[in-house]
Protein backbone atom coordinates (compact mmCIF):
# COMPACT_ATOMS: atom_id res chain seq x y z
CA UNK A 1 0.00 0.00 0.00
CA UNK A 2 1.20 3.46 -0.70
CA UNK A 3 0.19 6.32 1.09
CA UNK A 4 0.65 10.22 0.66
CA UNK A 5 1.03 13.01 3.00
CA UNK A 6 1.39 16.54 1.30
CA UNK A 7 2.54 18.95 3.59
CA UNK A 8 0.92 19.41 6.88
CA UNK A 9 -1.74 16.57 7.06
CA UNK A 10 -3.52 16.06 3.97
CA UNK A 11 -3.34 12.44 3.40
CA UNK A 12 -4.37 9.76 0.68
CA UNK A 13 -3.83 6.39 -1.23
CA UNK A 14 -1.96 6.95 -3.93
CA UNK A 15 -4.46 3.59 -5.08
CA UNK A 16 -7.53 6.22 -4.36
CA UNK A 17 -6.24 9.31 -6.00
CA UNK A 18 -5.37 10.17 -9.68
CA UNK A 19 -2.56 12.09 -10.91
CA UNK A 20 -4.48 15.13 -11.67
CA UNK A 21 -5.63 15.35 -7.70
CA UNK A 22 -2.18 15.02 -6.61
CA UNK A 23 -0.51 17.90 -9.56
CA UNK A 24 -3.46 20.13 -7.85
CA UNK A 25 -2.74 19.49 -4.15
CA UNK A 26 0.71 20.25 -4.58
CA UNK A 27 0.25 23.68 -7.14
CA UNK A 28 -1.95 24.59 -4.65
CA UNK A 29 0.55 24.42 -2.45
CA UNK A 30 3.48 25.89 -4.28
CA UNK A 31 1.35 29.19 -5.29
CA UNK A 32 0.26 29.61 -1.64
CA UNK A 33 4.28 29.81 -0.74
CA UNK A 34 3.63 26.27 1.41
CA UNK A 35 6.25 23.82 1.56
CA UNK A 36 5.31 21.28 -0.73
CA UNK A 37 6.27 18.64 0.95
CA UNK A 38 5.29 14.76 0.19
CA UNK A 39 5.74 11.57 2.35
CA UNK A 40 5.32 8.50 0.70
CA UNK A 41 4.65 5.74 3.11
CA UNK A 42 5.19 2.36 1.37
CA UNK A 43 3.61 -1.09 3.22
CA UNK A 44 4.09 -3.91 1.39
CA UNK A 45 5.64 -7.69 1.59
CA UNK A 46 9.62 -6.93 2.93
CA UNK A 47 8.75 -3.22 3.03
CA UNK A 48 8.12 -0.75 5.47
CA UNK A 49 9.54 2.48 4.63
CA UNK A 50 8.85 6.40 4.34
CA UNK A 51 10.52 9.19 1.98
CA UNK A 52 10.19 12.54 1.92
CA UNK A 53 9.94 14.08 -1.15
CA UNK A 54 12.23 16.46 -1.88
CA UNK A 55 14.46 14.64 -0.48
CA UNK A 56 16.69 15.04 2.74
CA UNK A 57 19.47 13.15 4.00
CA UNK A 58 19.52 12.30 7.89
CA UNK A 59 23.02 12.46 9.29
CA UNK A 60 24.23 9.71 10.46
CA UNK A 61 24.44 5.80 8.73
CA UNK A 62 21.76 4.90 6.95
CA UNK A 63 19.24 2.13 8.43
CA UNK A 64 19.60 -1.46 7.75
CA UNK A 65 16.93 -1.96 4.99
CA UNK A 66 15.86 -5.11 3.18
CA UNK A 67 16.67 -5.91 -0.37
CA UNK A 68 12.88 -4.76 -1.78
CA UNK A 69 13.75 -1.67 0.39
CA UNK A 70 17.05 -0.76 -1.11
CA UNK A 71 15.84 -1.21 -4.60
CA UNK A 72 12.92 1.42 -3.58
CA UNK A 73 16.04 3.53 -2.43
CA UNK A 74 17.90 2.84 -5.68
CA UNK A 75 14.63 3.59 -7.80
CA UNK A 76 13.76 7.16 -5.96
CA UNK A 77 17.26 7.92 -6.93
CA UNK A 78 17.09 7.54 -10.54
CA UNK A 79 14.51 10.57 -10.18
CA UNK A 80 14.93 14.42 -9.09
CA UNK A 81 13.72 14.93 -6.12
CA UNK A 82 16.23 17.15 -4.61
CA UNK A 83 14.89 20.85 -4.91
CA UNK A 84 11.23 22.52 -3.64
CA UNK A 85 9.92 22.36 -7.18
CA UNK A 86 10.47 18.65 -8.27
CA UNK A 87 8.52 17.82 -11.10
CA UNK A 88 5.36 16.15 -10.00
CA UNK A 89 5.14 14.42 -13.14
CA UNK A 90 8.28 12.61 -12.61
CA UNK A 91 6.60 11.47 -8.83
CA UNK A 92 3.41 10.20 -10.62
CA UNK A 93 6.19 8.24 -12.84
CA UNK A 94 7.87 6.94 -9.74
CA UNK A 95 4.79 6.25 -7.55
CA UNK A 96 3.48 4.27 -10.55
CA UNK A 97 6.91 2.03 -10.80
CA UNK A 98 6.52 1.62 -6.99
CA UNK A 99 3.13 0.40 -6.85
CA UNK A 100 3.82 -1.73 -10.34
CA UNK A 101 6.83 -2.81 -9.03
CA UNK A 102 6.35 -3.81 -5.85
CA UNK A 103 2.39 -4.75 -5.90
CA UNK A 104 2.11 -1.66 -3.19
Amino acid sequence: MIELEIGDGEKHSWSEMNPGRLREAIQRRRNDGAPATVEIHIHGHCIDLTLRIPSSQSPGPPPKRSRAEEQVMELCKKFDFNSDDFPVGQLVAFLNQLKNKFDC
